[in-house]
């Protein structure tokens, strides 16, 4: 695999607790006590929130163009084998999404979108947590890439 930028690489076969910050282990707990987060079981069914979160984060950032993926787009790639979608939710309603793919034993997070609600508890921290604890959605492998960098640089840990 060739990374578009540089990642982090996390065994999930270990403890979560050292791959994140201590700022981020905080609001992740934090948010955690207030939704829940559901692993899709059938991608697809999904599209419609997703298209709502997604349509909020065009607006919120004034996507234009390519980065304005249409509902067409969004529908031909949630056929694409390997999509992984982490799902937060309040009150049964659907606040966050974290879309990932699997191949060849590495998962690449692909993109998140949230509401207002979702932003509020700081739904992300919850999903990225999540994406690393929950071994039910990366049975297959045993790697994830995440794209961030720390304040001295990118790390690896493997």
């Amino acid at each position: 695999m060739r990374p578009f930028k540089k990642h982090f690489i996390i065994d999930v076969s270990g403890s979560s607790d050292g791959h994140i910050n201590r700022h981020h282990r905080y609001y992740a707990k934090r948010a955690l006590k207030q939704i829940q987060v559901t692993v899709a079981d059938h991608p697809k069914a999904c599209l419609d929130d997703w298209v709502r979160l997604y349509a909020i984060l065009v607006k919120r950032h004034r996507l234009r163009g390519i980065k304005a993926f249409s509902r067409t787009a969004f529908s031909i790639q949630f056929e694409v084998p390997g999509l992984v979608i982490f799902r937060a939710s309040r009150n049964r309603r659907t606040i966050g999404m974290h879309l990932w793919y699997l191949q060849s034993g590495i998962a690449c997070s692909h993109l998140s979108a949230f509401d207002q609600e979702g932003y509020s508890l700081r739904a992300a921290y919850a999903l990225h947590w999540s994406a690393i604890v929950q071994e039910r959605a990366w049975r297959e492998t045993d790697a994830m890439v995440f794209p961030y960098l720390s304040a001295d640089g990118p790390q690896t840990k493997r």
